[in-house]
């Protein structure tokens, strides 16, 4: 009698367990979405209106500028850790975008959030003292890694026999005047990158 109960007990436990298997549903594995329509029309409109900004603050050609990185980003206050002198900075997460855009060897930095209400537009010469910051911070911004890992190999002052700084490129006309700049050479993970840049950073050139 012992021994019916003991089976008895183990059959209602495998019952049991089967109905449950057989009522719940089955995980959904399918990869998701990389983008979904919502974030698509968050983030095509931040880009358009970070564009606004270069070619009306900055006189830049839309064609003219290239879109080099987007990501979302969660800034830490209402400034969009940008901290303009003119407004008092609450610390706050606001959800938005990050961005980096290159236009006519000039490299641009635009903080959003979610909706392109508010938007700042740094060009990297009001940002950092000297081309080789402005390499520096372009080659980390790019490879998504912090500064320290990168090395400085080489700096050389140098004048550029043009405009385009010694650079030659079929969609810019280049003025043959000497540009004083620097022939910059950086490393992270274990590549070597070259940049020609101006004298004061506001113009940077990546050598593929």
């Amino acid at each position: 009698m012992k021994r019916f109960l003991i089976l008895a007990s183990l059959l209602s436990l495998l019952l049991s367990a089967c109905a449950e298997a057989i009522q719940t549903p089955p995980v959904d594995r399918k990869t998701p979405l990389y983008e979904s329509v919502g974030d698509y029309l968050d983030r095509t409109a931040s880009e358009k209106a970070a564009i606004d900004i270069i070619v009306n603050q900055y006189g830049h050609a839309a064609s003219q500028i290239l879109p080099l990185k987007t990501t979302h980003k969660t800034w830490t206050d209402t400034c969009l850790e940008v901290a303009p002198i003119s407004e008092v900075c609450v610390p706050q997460e606001i959800p938005g975008f990050f961005m980096l855009f290159y236009a006519e060897h000039s490299i641009f930095e635009a903080h959003t959030d979610q909706s392109a209400q508010k938007i700042y537009v740094l060009n990297y010469l009001s940002k950092y003292s000297n081309p080789i910051e402005v390499a520096i911070q372009y080659l980390a911004k790019q490879l998504d890694i912090p500064t320290n890992k990168i090395l400085v190999q080489s700096t050389e002052q140098i004048d550029w026999p043009d405009s385009c700084l010694g650079v030659v490129s079929e969609d810019i006309v280049c003025v043959p005047v000497l540009t004083p700049g620097f022939l910059i050479q950086l490393e992270a993970l274990g590549v070597l990158y070259e940049f020609h840049a101006d004298i004061y950073g506001s113009r940077l050139i990546p050598i593929p």
